[in-house]
């Protein structure tokens, strides 16, 4: 039973780990490195797999989860699929189709939010205020950038 642990990723801060009440009473198991990391890669084929010693998907809160997955991304060479950055409560979608990106856009919080990004493959700019609880949508052009199509906000609607 593990209410608090620590996750030590290279290069980032040390980010603590606890765990919920009812995450305690569950039968997990946890593994100890015999170095003291809480991280490790293990060359497996021609991949990798990165093995947390906690079940970090089990911890309260997701800021330990989400550093664990950005250096999971950033260790594929996965790039991110727009600059920028996003309110906590505004979900973006990126699909990369043939000639377009579609990007849908959902805000899930109670409050008006700005979003402010550029695509990483067209590098078209999207920049609007998406208000609470709702969507949109915007399809770009995937060479040049130019908007093709928009829905709600992104289009000048409400």
């Amino acid at each position: 039973s593990v209410r608090q642990s620590e996750l030590h990723i290279a290069g980032q801060p040390v980010m603590p780990v606890s765990f919920p009440t009812l995450a305690q009473q569950w039968p997990m198991e946890v593994l100890r490195f015999a170095d003291g990391k809480s991280v490790e890669t293990i060359s497996h084929g021609q991949g990798k797999i990165l093995w947390a010693a906690d079940p970090v998907e089990f911890a309260e809160g997701y800021d330990a989860l989400a550093a664990l997955y950005r250096f999971a991304l950033q260790s594929a060479g996965v790039k991110p699929a727009f600059d920028g950055a996003l309110s906590a409560g505004v979900l973006a979608f990126p699909t990369v189709l043939d000639d377009a990106v579609l990007y849908s856009f959902s805000n899930e919080s109670f409050s008006d939010q700005p979003v402010d990004i550029r695509d990483a493959v067209s590098g078209g700019h999207i920049k609007f205020t998406i208000a609470s609880q709702r969507g949109a949508a915007i399809l770009f052009n995937r060479k040049t950038g130019a908007v093709l199509a928009a829905y709600g906000v992104a289009a000048g609607g409400k």
